[in-house]
């Protein structure tokens, strides 16, 4: 929250640690989870940001609407568009043309930074709330319906299964 020590990391950002940024590390370190969202990144132009964010708040107990989706983009989408979209272009540029991959890996930093920007952002926008205490079950009725909001609000989609996989794998990650 507010009172969370701001932290400078390798590019020099002033970020604050939060507990959106530190389940989002460790939920994204499990096992199939970074593949999973990297497809739905890549192959249906999701952001992967709102994906955890959509799982963080479900991990909380807290179910998301349509509009809370609406309002979060608002937000963030100049960020987005302006900052960490060219940065994954220019990264994702340099892995082939940079030779001894200094530049790629600096770049891949600073692009891990905006990310960390960007959830800020949106942490920030979070309404707090006590952690409501739901069993795995309730966890994954709520990442349902938080991963549909956010799809709705944004228009797009993602395969069913996939869906289905994030939430059980949230139960799981929970349940831990």
């Amino acid at each position: 929250m507010a009172d969370d020590p701001p932290i400078a990391d390798e590019s020099g950002f002033q970020t604050q640690e939060n507990s959106y940024w530190q389940f989002s590390v460790v939920f994204y370190a499990r096992q199939n989870i970074q593949e999973l969202l990297l497809k739905a990144q890549n192959r249906h132009a999701l952001d992967i940001n709102m994906l955890l964010y959509a799982l963080w708040q479900a991990a909380e107990g807290h179910s998301l609407s349509f509009g809370d989706f609406v309002k979060l983009n608002e937000t963030i989408a100049d960020w987005r568009k302006t900052i960490l979209l060219p940065m994954r272009d220019l990264r994702r540029s340099l892995k082939s043309r940079d030779r001894n991959g200094d530049l790629y890996s600096q770049a891949q930093s600073l692009e891990l930074s905006c990310e960390k920007v960007q959830q800020q952002i949106m942490y920030e926008q979070a309404q707090y709330s006590p952690r409501l205490d739901i069993s795995g079950e309730g966890i994954e009725r709520i990442a349902l319906v938080n991963l549909d909001s956010y799809l709705e609000a944004m228009d797009l989609s993602l395969p069913t299964p996939v869906v289905k996989q994030l939430a059980r794998e949230l139960r799981n990650f929970v349940g831990l």
